[in-house]
């Protein structure tokens, strides 16, 4: 089987870090998936994208869970705000999910990947940054 010649979809960095180990972890599992769809698609391997669709959706969800949790934990005060935007994101990767899954194959495409990117890193770089304990006040 070819391997994808192609650089991540998104590239982790240290600027990523919201401070708080469990969920770094997290969002690099959550880019490793995102690059992991990008070189399934690259290789047009149909099982493989689902399977990442699949595995996508499930670690979403139990991030944002996590996520959630710790937030409250803390008292952060846009926490109604925060789940709002994670109930959008878990929706629009359900769909794409969904599309993919009916046969629409174009669904996972470059328009799907610049989403998930410039989601993902608005959503680390400037929304999670607001309850990253190492920001300062």
């Amino acid at each position: 089987m070819p391997t994808p010649n192609h650089s991540p979809v998104i590239a982790w960095t240290p600027e990523m870090s919201v401070g708080v180990a469990a969920l770094d972890d997290d969002h690099r599992i959550i880019v490793g998936l995102i690059n992991k769809l990008a070189d399934a698609q690259d290789l047009n391997d149909a099982g493989m994208i689902e399977a990442v669709l699949d595995s996508l959706a499930i670690y979403v969800d139990e991030h944002f869970q996590r996520e959630e949790e710790y937030m409250e934990s803390v008292g952060f005060p846009h926490l109604t705000e925060h789940r709002v935007k994670h109930r959008d994101l878990t929706e629009k990767v359900e769909q794409i999910r969904l599309d993919f899954f009916l046969g629409n194959r174009d669904s996972i495409g470059e328009y799907t990947f610049a989403f998930l990117k410039e989601w993902l890193r608005q959503h680390i770089l400037i929304e999670d940054m607001q309850y990253n304990p190492n920001r300062p006040q």
